[in-house]
């Protein structure tokens, strides 16, 4: 399974899905993190990027292999999107993304 955490330095959950400077996205399987990378938002200071944008502009399009997105808040038009994709969508109040990766994995125990 592949989790995206919206952060813009890495360690902490972004207030806003596509305002966001990039994605902590992380591999798990079971209790264990099979890999962890970190993509660049590069849609965040495009118009409409904030709410799921269109086509190519979209960070929704950045996270398409991913199973789970989670944020502290994003627009109707990016949740709508990312549930079209079949995603689980995590809207939490959360701020420290290695607690959120800490509660995946126990949770997949």
């Amino acid at each position: 399974m592949k989790v995206a955490i919206a952060s813009s330095d890495g360690k902490t959950v972004a207030q806003h899905f596509g305002r966001c400077e990039g994605f902590v996205v992380v591999e798990v399987e079971g209790s264990k993190v099979l890999n962890r990378e970190y993509r660049k938002n590069l849609f965040s200071n495009h118009q409409g990027a904030h709410d799921g944008g269109e086509g190519n502009c979209s960070p929704v399009d950045l996270l398409k292999d991913c199973d789970v997105v989670v944020s502290s808040g994003m627009g109707p038009r990016a949740y709508k999107r990312l549930k079209e994709q079949g995603k689980k969508v995590v809207i939490t109040d959360e701020t420290e993304v290695e607690k959120i990766i800490g509660e995946i994995l126990t949770q997949s125990e």
